[in-house]
């Protein structure tokens, strides 16, 4: 696998130079219109997805709908509950509550935002409270768990990122002494540090953000779909948007004839969200691969080396990141990013070489377990932005309609932010978030086919 140097930035950022500027791009969404997918979601962390809600039967009328049954969605859901007692709020899912990344992710709980995580040319004072932010919201999902009696499998040991080279170490050192300059307190560790933690003698370094961790998806679904329904909200599953009409009341048309009328809408769909016609240009739907073991036998676990419970992930372009759950299996994802013509969110077509390269990456990685089975394998969706900044708020030509997209890799942290945000947003109360520097923003143009897919291919095969 490449070794170049650049950022995952830097592969979007080519994506967007590489087919700006040309005529077809203007007219490419009416010329190749998106096709939708809701591919069900296999993952390990799918068992744990509450059953469904049916879908309605009769024509709904509601002050709030939300389409998008995911973290960001069902967040925002609860908190338009607590902002707004009397208000009849209504999230409709396509598919199954935790269908998209939401329940299909690396599980790993990171605080900061893509763009801030490894890049400390932000304001002194704004990358802490942003810092502040992100690390109250893993107290505020700890709280609700213990409110709701559902375990998340919450363990906070910290998040490690990990690199190979000198290059690697040398900057690892730079960001950690900037953050603490920052009042973030990540910590540089030597490549000692590094094994005695995780056990792989590959890497030189790591940089480490202690008040972070993982958990386990699939009951953080759970919890926000039982806070939002025990709060009063209604959740419609198998529920698929075809048409949404604006106006002063949002006309939402369903793929079973039923029609919803709403004061105000809400697309909580992140990498689906061009699906419905909107922030085409915004993001890029990533494909991700994911595989998980068995329970790996304690006696084998010790002899890899991994004795801190902690995630990780390297610095690469095509980036690797590994969990543990508490009954000792290890997850593996990444290593090999996709790009489907005209933001395709169907079955990609090199599934089966994507979870070789997963395999073979275990194996380097930890070659003292040897052949150990992967149980079960998956694929999702990251929203990159170009920049890998998020976004929120509500469009300028429709301001009862609200957005929020590009969690780039922070999503099982930053949605539930997010969420808080467009429930003050939406209730009126939104002038306490003017600080948020992506409040009301979008990131970076992204163009459109057929030269985004040509740029991506050509970007990937550069970087392979």
């Amino acid at each position: 696998m490449s070794t170049i140097p650049i950022s995952r930035r830097t592969l979007i950022k080519t994506l967007a130079a590489g087919s700006a500027g040309v005529g077809i791009n203007a007219i490419a969404p009416w010329v190749i219109p998106e096709t939708p997918g809701f591919a069900v979601n296999t993952s390990y962390w799918s068992i744990e997805l509450a059953e469904k809600n049916p879908a309605p039967t009769t024509d709904i009328v509601c002050d709030i709908a939300i389409v998008g049954g995911g973290f960001t969605g069902l967040s925002t859901a609860y908190y338009l509950t607590q902002n707004l007692p009397s208000a009849h709020v209504v999230v409709l899912e396509a598919e199954r509550c935790g269908n998209g990344a939401s329940g299909r992710n690396g599980a790993m709980l990171m605080n900061l935002t893509g763009d801030t995580y490894m890049d400390m040319s932000a304001d002194r004072a704004l990358h802490e409270r942003l810092y502040r932010l992100t690390v109250d919201n893993i107290g505020r999902l700890a709280a609700l768990s213990k409110r709701y009696g559902i375990d998340l499998d919450l363990e906070l040991n910290g998040t490690l990122v990990v690199g190979e080279s000198r290059a690697d170490a040398d900057q690892f050192a730079d960001i950690a002494a900037a953050a603490q300059r920052r009042g973030v307190p990540m910590q540089f560790w030597n490549a000692d540090q590094v094994r005695n933690h995780i056990g792989s003698r590959i890497y030189s370094s790591g940089l480490l953000e202690p008040n972070s961790g993982q958990l386990h998806p699939g009951k953080l679904v759970r919890l926000w779909k039982t806070a939002a329904q025990s709060s009063g909200a209604i959740i419609h599953e198998s529920t698929q948007v075809s048409d949404i009409q604006h106006g002063d009341t949002v006309q939402i048309h369903l793929a079973n004839g039923r029609t919803v009328r709403t004061r105000k809408l809400v697309l909580a769909t992140n990498a689906y969200t061009s699906k419905l016609g909107y922030l085409r240009n915004a993001v890029v739907p990533i494909v991700n691969h994911v595989a998980i073991t068995a329970p790996i036998a304690p006696a084998q676990l010790e002899k890899a080396g991994w004795r801190a419970r902690m995630p990780f992930c390297d610095n690469r372009i095509n980036v690797t990141y590994l969990g543990i759950t508490p009954d000792r299996r290890i997850h593996i994802g990444g290593a090999s990013e996709q790009y489907q013509f005209n933001n395709g969110v169907t079955l990609p077509s090199d599934t089966q070489g994507a979870i070789q390269r997963l395999r073979d990456e275990f194996e380097r990685l930890f070659p003292e377990l040897g052949q150990v089975a992967f149980e079960r394998h998956w694929w999702g969706l990251v929203d990159m932005s170009a920049d890998e900044s998020p976004a929120v708020g509500h469009f300028d030509a429709h301001d009862n309609i609200y957005y929020a997209v590009g969690l780039s890799g922070h999503g099982v942290n930053l949605t539930s932010v997010l969420g808080r945000i467009l429930a003050d947003v939406v209730a009126g109360r939104g002038a306490q978030w003017n600080w948020f520097p992506y409040l009301n923003r979008l990131p970076p143009y992204l163009p459109n086919e057929p030269l985004r897919w040509l740029a991506a291919q050509a970007a990937f095969a550069f970087l392979r």
